[in-house]
């Protein structure tokens, strides 16, 4: 045998063998039942060691960010308190608040639901991204209508199949609920006004920023450019039946600025196509 066949064979093996490893978007689930809350000093309000089946873990919580109850990372309270348009001491109450929280939902045995993904963090336990569900609900869910945390961070389909853009714009709606009726960290905030039509046409939808706004490039795939400020006044100028819209806007400086974000963090409903 040549050697070019030979590698020609071991490259098929090689190939063989990767394409029967499981992605990670079809890792399944794994579901624990029974979890306890471990008391530690590191436990915050998206983060907590939980006991499982003797074993003790660390779990993140998807989709949601709580902002800090230390200010061990300043720039990161920074970054909340921009978000939520408050100051770094009301956020670092919040985050103490979102603690304390977390602490009597988890009071009780609850489920954990996970794929067991890499969270990193500071300890040398693993931690990992979660689901978490006291009885009857989901802890992302009661933690932003409360206004404890922000729709923020990694994102995943759910257990039970609903895309992560559908989850995601379920929870921002929840969200706003809880900025408009000034809960948790939205009681520190300046309101915005609510979004708006212009001359009720589909494009060129004026609206404000009901928080920080991502923005993106419009070519594939899309750059992150930067973010709308909290308040910022926008136009929509293009809306695309997959999520995204195109804005333009002006920055602190008075610089005009165009990109592509998604709609629901501008607080729009979902999209409806014009009919003749």
């Amino acid at each position: 045998m040549s050697f070019t066949s030979l590698r020609v064979i071991v490259f098929a093996l090689l190939f063989s063998a990767l394409s029967i490893l499981p992605s990670s978007a079809a890792t399944p689930w794994s579901v624990l039942e029974g979890c306890t809350l471990l008391d530690n000093a590191y436990n915050d309000g998206d983060s907590f060691h939980v006991r499982h089946d003797g074993k003790e873990y660390i779990f993140r919580l998807y989709f949601v960010d709580a902002p800090e109850d230390d200010d061990s990372f300043p720039q990161r309270v920074d970054e909340q308190a921009q978000y939520f348009g408050i100051a770094r001491e009301e956020a670092l109450s919040t985050g103490l608040a979102a603690r304390d929280f977390v602490r009597t939902q988890l009071a009780q045995p609850f489920t954990v639901i996970t794929r067991w993904h890499s969270a990193q963090g500071r300890s040398r336990t693993p931690r990992f991204y979660a689901f978490v569900r006291p009885p009857d609900k989901d802890l992302a869910v009661e933690l932003i209508s409360r206004g404890y945390a922000r729709v923020y961070g990694v994102r995943t389909s759910t257990p039970e199949g609903e895309i992560s853009t559908r989850y995601r714009a379920r929870l921002l709606s929840v969200e706003d609920g809880a900025r408009l009726a000034g809960l948790g960290a939205w009681q520190y905030s300046k309101p915005v006004e609510p979004a708006k039509t212009a001359n009720g046409k589909a494009t060129h939808l004026r609206v404000v920023a009901p928080r920080t706004v991502a923005v993106y490039s419009a070519d594939l795939p899309r750059r992150r450019l930067g973010e709308i400020a909290r308040g910022t006044h926008v136009t929509v100028v293009e809306e695309f039946e997959d999520g995204w819209v195109r804005v333009e806007y002006l920055a602190p400086d008075g610089a005009a600025q165009s990109g592509i974000c998604l709609r629901w963090d501008l607080s729009l409903p979902d999209y409806a196509p014009e009919h003749d």
